[in-house]
């Protein structure tokens, strides 16, 4: 074994170290990681996809809005972006840990499955959603006995009446599932 191939003459001993300065302490701590499986059944809304979805809706600040089946808070981050209050967020999930991450981020979070469990004893302004797909009617019309208002990311296949569609989008919309999708308002009869 040839030992000179292990030695470094010319490493230096000292180095000269500039005094840093100080960038800044981040304001929270970047969410942990989710992983997708069958059983939570969430595909995160993306971002730009949230946004539009909150523009549509166009909540007024004093708007009690829900969010069934928030998996991760996509769309109730998205709310909070666009400068909606906390307090008038309720955010529903039934798989325990994504409700628990809710719950440490927003007042109003709950863990319920949201067909079966929830009731709902408040009238909600508005509902905005990504619901599971292949429960997605049952999903939509509980969110209309809730709220006079449904804003939803769903499968370009799904019909209603009086839904009006707004923005379509591919087959790439999430990273796990390969279904196009549009974004759909219904009012609810009450509403």
């Amino acid at each position: 074994m040839n030992r000179s191939v292990y030695r470094r003459p010319d490493k230096p001993t000292r180095l000269s170290v500039t005094k840093r300065e100080r960038i800044g302490v981040a304001r929270s701590e970047p969410p942990e990681p989710v992983i997708m499986d069958k059983s939570t059944e969430c595909h995160v809304t993306p971002p730009d996809i949230a946004r539009r979805m909150v523009e549509i809706l166009a909540p007024s600040p004093d708007s009690d809005i829900i969010e069934p089946s928030a998996g991760t808070g996509a769309l109730c981050d998205a709310l909070v972006e666009y400068g909606h209050p906390l307090e008038m967020i309720c955010a529903i999930e039934k798989d325990a840990e994504l409700a628990r991450r809710l719950l440490s981020r927003f007042p109003r979070a709950w863990h319920a499955d949201f067909l079966t469990d929830f009731v709902c004893r408040l009238p909600y302004d508005c509902a905005l959603m990504n619901p599971p797909f292949k429960k997605a009617r049952q999903h939509i019309e509980k969110a209309l006995e809730c709220a006079g208002k449904v804003v939803a990311l769903v499968p370009v296949t799904f019909e209603h009446c009086g839904m009006i569609e707004h923005n379509h989008y591919g087959p790439d919309t999430f990273s796990l599932a390969r279904v196009s999708t549009k974004i759909i308002t219904i009012y609810s009869e009450d509403g």
